[in-house]
């Protein structure tokens, strides 16, 4: 922790060096021991403010019982202070600022008139001795956050020396929007490659394309039998049902100028449906209206559990300072870059015109 000083008047290299400078004068040209003893006593007792603080070593440790939140969820934050000297500590403060997006609750938390979010707690600590504090911490907002003006306030017995240790280290707590149940209509397009729960092969009636029997799998055919040919064939079931999407999250309202008053529903229907899509086994992709510096936000195809944290985490990196651009435009360039057999899913504004070619599954909450 990096170790910084705040003076008293009294204490400060100037006022020292005047004390001295009478100290001399008085032991030389004064005969009166009042005024020599004074300044003799001033010496000292600054010379052992200044020498207890540069000895006063504390250490901070903070653990997180969580490496993420999600919206509205409530976990502990554990601080440890060690204080590594033999000397006891009598007047030791640790104070930090937070953002409005996380709540923090303390018996011993002293809240501050002037500052806003301010946090302040007070103890002592004997020699060697360590303190440990649990935190409640409630997080009320997605996104990333950290504490700031984190400090570690040490006085010395006499208040002529203040030691402040400048937390480094600071955590970062990752607030993740919240997931809502989402259905995900079944494609009435058959593509892709993975086998569908419901398939027109297994209907009698209808008979997509006969095939001879040349030693498939067992379980990979469907046997029928017609009275017109008098023999028994086999079909193989077929690939059906996509399993490949796009996500098209449009945060944009109808304007195109500014971020949808929805925008947060949005963001959890978005979370949501990348889970479903998750446990079906599904990859997608995801393209969020936001412009930055490199275009358009994009979350490359992938699947399983990684591609859904990767999810969690670029969404709760958007903020009310980011700007979309127009839904026309999102919508052209979406559909034209996402992978060619990718089925599209839209979240938000639909796009204006429904066609053969940019046919699209609508989420709505």
């Amino acid at each position: 922790m990096k170790k910084s000083y705040h003076y008293h008047f009294l204490a400060q290299p100037i006022t020292i060096l005047f004390s001295a400078c009478l100290t001399t004068l008085f032991s030389i040209f004064s005969h009166t021991v009042y005024y020599l003893a004074i300044c003799f006593v001033h010496l000292i007792l600054v010379l052992y403010a200044r020498y207890y603080a540069r000895k006063c070593v504390v250490n901070l440790e903070v653990k997180l019982k969580q490496d993420y939140l999600f919206t509205d969820e409530e976990t502990d934050c554990v601080i440890t202070f060690q204080n590594l000297t033999l000397r006891t500590i009598y007047e030791i403060s640790f104070q930090f600022a937070s953002d409005e997006a996380l709540q923090w609750e303390h018996e011993s938390f002293v809240q501050n008139k002037f500052k806003t979010n301010y946090y302040v707690i007070s103890f002592s600590m004997k020699g060697r001795e360590n303190k440990v504090f649990t935190f409640k911490t409630r997080a009320l907002k997605r996104g990333k956050f950290n504490w700031q003006d984190a400090n570690l306030v040490v006085k010395d017995p006499l208040r002529l020396v203040t030691i402040y240790f400048a937390n480094q280290q600071t955590p970062i707590f990752h607030v993740y929007p919240n997931m809502r149940k989402v259905h995900i209509p079944e494609n009435k397009e058959f593509q892709g490659q993975r086998k569908a729960l419901v398939s027109p092969l297994y209907d009698e009636t209808k008979l997509i394309g006969v095939k001879r029997y040349e030693s498939e799998d067992f379980r990979s055919i469907h046997w029928g039998a017609t009275a017109k040919s008098g023999e028994l064939m086999a079909k193989k079931y077929a690939f059906t049902q996509s399993d490949r999407y796009a996500i098209f999250v449009n945060l944009a309202d109808q304007k195109g100028f500014s971020f949808h008053h929805k925008s947060d529903e949005l963001i959890e229907l978005a979370i949501g449906t990348c889970k479903q899509l998750i446990q079906q086994n599904c990859s997608f992709e995801i393209w969020i209206n936001r412009e930055t510096p490199k275009g358009l936000t994009h979350l490359p195809t992938g699947k399983n559990r990684k591609q859904l944290q990767a999810a969690l985490i670029l969404f709760s990196y958007i903020n009310d300072g980011d700007s979309p651009i127009s839904s026309d435009a999102f919508y052209r360039c979406g559909f034209r870059n996402k992978i060619l057999d990718a089925t599209p899913i839209v979240i938000g504004i639909p796009p204006r015109e429904l066609s053969r070619k940019n046919h699209w599954i609508q989420i709505t909450g």
